[in-house]
Parts: structure tokens; C-alpha cells; sequence
């Protein structure tokens, strides 16, 4: 396999990214919920698991004293998200589409109709699949951040994708060898 590297994240391979993901289907996704594994419970450690998956997602590797305070809030804000998500049974609104400026051009800033199609495909496996849900974010959030973490931490979360989207396949350059 060949891991996800220090590359930057173009609106291209996030939009590849969500088109792949958009496509998938049924057998593919029960394949993804296996490799998901504990993820998809409905128990207090899952719901811990799925916080740690995003704040790992969403942290940059930093130097080890940030290390220190920006994971464990990062997954504490994470958890208590979706504590809340859980409890209230609810999901927050629909993204709002962003308005058009006075010129009638869009405002919509690179990747943000990728990060449409990941919230939709993420809403539709949310209420059996809440593990897949973190999953999807998680892989979303770490090719945006992915240029600021190491090639294994990233391989690592998008590891629940790559036998259906193998990460190459999204315009990565080759030579990042897991």
C-alpha cells in the first residue's frame, strides 16, 4: 500500500475523495463497518474511541508539550459532541449551502462540496453505522490535515478505506511506502 505522505491536500483529491465515497456501494459498506469493528457500538467506550479516532484526525503532529493538552481536548470536545449526538438521538442541521456573493459567484472555498458529500454519506450511516460516521470524518479531516502529520498516523486513519479507495488512487504521488 502505498501511505498517505507530507503532500498537500488539493480540492482535487478531497473531491476524489468524496466522489469514490459517494459510490460505494452496499457490499462495500458492510465491508467498511467489519474494518470499523467496535467503533459501530453503541457503548461509552465506542462513543470515547470515535473521539480519540477524530481528534487524532484533527491534530497536527506537534511538539510533544502541545501533545500534551491538544489531543485530550481535542477528544474530550469530541466525546462530549457526540455524547450529546447520542443522547438527543439528533443530528445537527443540514450544512447550509453558503450564499451567493453580490456578483452571483459562489463562495464556497475549496473542498467545501467535498465536505457536502462526506456529511451526507456520513448522515446516512450515522444511525446503524456511528463508528463509519467518525471514520468518514476522521479520513475527511486528515487529507486536509494530513501535510502536517506523518505518513503512518495518516495511513493509520485512513486505513478503514484504503482496500475500497486505495489512497494512491486519489492523485497521491507515489514513494510513501507504508
Amino acid at each position: 500500500m502505498t501511505a498517505p505522505g507530507q503532500e498537500s491536500a488539493s480540492s482535487e483529491r478531497l473531491d476524489a475523495f468524496a466522489s469514490r465515497v459517494a459510490a460505494l456501494d452496499a457490499g462495500a459498506w458492510e465491508r467498511i463497518a467489519l474494518r470499523c469493528g467496535a467503533l459501530n457500538e453503541s457503548s461509552l467506550g465506542a462513543l470515547f474511541g470515535r473521539a480519540g479516532l477524530l481528534a487524532e484526525s484533527a491534530t497536527p503532529d506537534v511538539d510533544p508539550y502541545q501533545q500534551l493538552w491538544l489531543k485530550p481536548a481535542m477528544a474530550a470536545l469530541g466525546a462530549a459532541v457526540g455524547l450529546l449526538l447520542e443522547l438527543t438521538k439528533t443530528l445537527p442541521p443540514d450544512p447550509l449551502r453558503r450564499p451567493s456573493d453580490s456578483r452571483g459567484g459562489s463562495q464556497q472555498p475549496p473542498g467545501y462540496a467535498a465536505f457536502l458529500e462526506i456529511e451526507r454519506a456520513a448522515r446516512r450511516q450515522l444511525p446503524k453505522h456511528p463508528g463509519i460516521a467518525a471514520a468518514l470524518h476522521a479520513a475527511f479531516m486528515a487529507l486536509v490535515v494530513g501535510p502536517m502529520m506523518s505518513p503512518q498516523r495518516l495511513a493509520a486513519i485512513y486505513a478503514p478505506f484504503e482496500p475500497e479507495i486505495p489512497f494512491e488512487s486519489l492523485g497521491a504521488p507515489a514513494g510513501h511506502a507504508a
